[in-house]
Parts: structure tokens; C-alpha cells; sequence
């Protein structure tokens, strides 16, 4: 769990170097961080995935706090069981166990409202929307693309 913990620590630094120095000086910039959503919905097989994501989403609360009137925008994104993204390695190194990816992928998607797995494109989309201007007054905040599997 350390590691995990530290990768966190590590990575969340390196984008309030970044923002305090262009994107302050330009006095325009978006952050984008993607977490799980086990911040909200932990469950069982996920490892340290929780208290990591809550180190990351804390500190962009923080972050968006201290550098919003600069210009610089801070927002994330809850997603969890993308297709795509799922392999038997990356399973095992969460959940420490050998699952198939399209049998996680099928019980998701009966446990999300929308019935089906998030789809990569669907979470680059909001990405995409979260950091074009069309979406400028949007900061601080997690959006939830999960298709309802993550509450809230």
C-alpha cells in the first residue's frame, strides 16, 4: 500500500510543479486527474487503489483552491472497469488474483445503472469537454463517468 501511496504523492507534486509554473504564468491551464471512484464505492479486489485516489482528489480540491485565481482550473474524473484498459496483469497486480477481464467487464456492467461498461472513448470524450473552455467554469470537482456504478 506504501508504494501506491507514494506513487500518489509523487505524481500530484509533479502537476503543482507544472501549474505553478506555464500554466500560472500564462494564467490559463487545466489539470486532469482520473481516479477510480473507490473514494466513494470502495469494494472488495481493489487493493490500494482507495486511499491512494483519496490522496490524489484531496489535493486537487487544494490545488484547484490555491491556483483557481491564477487562471488554472484543477478536475478529475471517477471512472472504473473500462474495457479497454483491463488485462489479466493489471487485474493481478490490484487484486493480487487471475481473473479474466471480460467476465469483470460482463458482472459491471450488471451492477451499473446504465448496464454497461464505461467505454474509453466515453471517459477521452469527457476529458476532452473538461478541458476545452466550453467547460471553463467547471473546477474543483470529480466528474462521475462510471455508467452509474460509482454512487454520487
Amino acid at each position: 500500500m506504501l508504494d501506491v501511496l507514494d506513487e500518489a504523492a509523487v505524481d500530484a507534486p509533479v502537476a503543482d510543479v507544472v501549474a505553478r509554473g506555464d500554466m500560472v504564468e500564462q494564467g490559463s491551464g487545466v489539470i486532469l486527474a482520473v481516479t477510480s471512484g473507490t473514494v466513494r464505492a470502495p469494494s472488495p479486489g481493489m487493493g490500494n487503489t482507495g486511499p491512494a485516489d483519496a490522496a490524489v482528489e484531496v489535493f486537487m480540491r487544494t490545488l484547484a483552491a490555491e491556483i483557481g485565481p491564477r487562471g488554472v482550473r484543477v478536475v478529475g474524473i471517477h471512472t472504473a472497469a473500462v474495457a479497454e484498459t483491463l488485462n489479466r496483469e493489471r487485474i493481478a497486480e490490484v487484486s493480487g488474483q487471475d481473473m479474466d477481464p471480460a467476465v469483470i467487464v460482463d458482472s459491471v456492467a450488471q451492477m451499473t445503472t446504465l448496464r454497461r461498461a464505461p467505454a474509453l472513448a466515453h471517459v477521452a470524450d469527457t476529458a476532452a469537454f473538461l478541458a476545452c473552455d466550453r467547460a471553463g467554469d467547471v473546477t474543483g470537482t470529480i466528474v462521475n463517468v462510471s455508467c452509474g456504478l460509482v454512487p454520487g
